[in-house]
């Protein structure tokens, strides 16, 4: 805490902390507390050094240090979820939208899965774009998570630090803190013990095909968790962008007009490893339509309407024949502000369904060629 507080001060004063390549981190705690009492005492401006200075400092300095771990953000309402929706365009790939991570949408959403294998169809897009943060770790998220993997699988952990014993005498756990799970661990490292929480899977999957995943870089906490798990441990493909790195169960503290979030858990995988951001297999941009508006469209037409490229006009039979030139026409068209607007075009799903196709177009030539050709 001496050396952040000191790194932070360091810089406020446009001060720097790397002089001769010297890190303050090196400092010994009676380096770092001579160093600020210095700083203190000799600063040209010693009026801009209060105790509120100091601690307004060292707050910003946590901020910085800690990252996403601990965000002060301003107060505002919980962003809407994209709502449900699930489709089966072709016949052979199925489109599911969860939305909202609630235990009635991840029954819906089961239901959905279990129709689909019935039908035999062999590939899912699984969108958790619209799927707000939220704390549901364990409980909702891991129970979508076993949709994909055998009974007994362990599935999404939280790990934090032990309660104290004020906190284990108190009848309600804090805000964030996470819920009470029957698969718990206790982990020593050296010095340091961490209670590890998780999932495990009930049932049979539902579902056992292709998996693809899409995600943005607004996906955190649970959604950012499921993602983690599907990509590592049920062979999921990943297509959009690199999600929010928020992988955290945090406890909200209201201030004055803003609400300061400090991560009390963070998610982990079965093999323990914690989770991060998480890096897409496949890359690329939502297109220039924003995500509400191409979700908004496709609850109301379909995947097609967002999925279909517009054909460019060009010189063909009939034109010759009547004398026309469509792409001379286009052109005119985009010069006197006429052009009929173009399509709305989700890229990232665009890609999945692209990506679906191409396995199968694989799995299917595969197939034919008979073992030892």
């Amino acid at each position: 805490m001496r050396h952040l507080y000191l790194i932070t001060l360091l810089g406020a004063l446009g001060l720097s902390a790397q002089a001769a390549q010297v890190s303050v981190d090196t400092l010994s705690p009676d380096d770092v507390s001579k160093a600020v009492a210095a700083i203190r005492e000799n600063y040209v401006r010693k009026d801009s050094l209060t105790d509120s200075d100091m601690a307004r400092a060292t707050l910003q300095g946590l901020l910085d240090r800690l990252s996403s771990a601990v965000t002060l953000t301003a107060t505002e309402s919980a962003p809407v979820a994209a709502p449900f929706y699930s489709e089966a365009p072709d016949g052979k790939t199925g489109y599911l939208r969860v939305g909202a991570l609630n235990p009635r949408n991840v029954d819906l959403a089961k239901q959905v899965l279990a129709t689909w294998t019935a039908q035999d169809i062999g590939a899912v897009v699984l969108d958790l774009r619209g799927s707000p943060a939220s704390d549901d770790f364990t409980t909702t998220a891991a129970t979508l998570a076993g949709c994909f993997c055998p009974k007994g699988t362990m599935l999404l952990g939280l790990e934090s630090e032990p309660p104290s014993k004020a906190e284990m005498e108190s009848s309600t756990p804090p805000d964030g803190a996470p819920a009470s799970n029957a698969n718990t661990k206790l982990i020593v490292r050296g010095t340091q013990t961490t209670v590890r929480d998780y999932a495990m899977a009930k049932g049979s999957p539902v579902f056992s095909g292709v998996l693809v995943v899409l995600i943005d870089s607004d996906t955190a906490q649970a959604p950012e968790a499921l993602a983690a798990f599907l990509q590592k441990c049920a062979k999921a493909l990943v297509v959009g962008d690199k999600s929010a790195g928020q992988p955290y169960s945090y406890h909200d503290i209201p201030l004055g007009g803003a609400t300061l979030r400090v991560a009390v858990a963070q998610a982990v995988l079965p093999d323990g490893a914690k989770i991060s951001g998480v890096t897409p297999d496949i890359a690329v941009g939502i297109g220039s339509a924003s995500r509400e508006t191409l979700m908004e469209t496709v609850s109301a037409r379909g995947v097609a309407s967002v999925t279909s490229e517009r054909d460019r006009p060009h010189l063909n039979e009939v034109a010759l024949v009547t004398g026309s030139d469509p792409e001379v026409d286009e052109l005119e068209a985009e010069q006197s502000a006429q052009k009929p607007a173009q399509p709305l075009i989700d890229r990232q799903l665009q890609r999945a369904l692209d990506l679906v196709t191409s396995i199968s177009i694989y799995q299917a030539k595969s197939a034919a060629v008979p073992p030892g050709e």
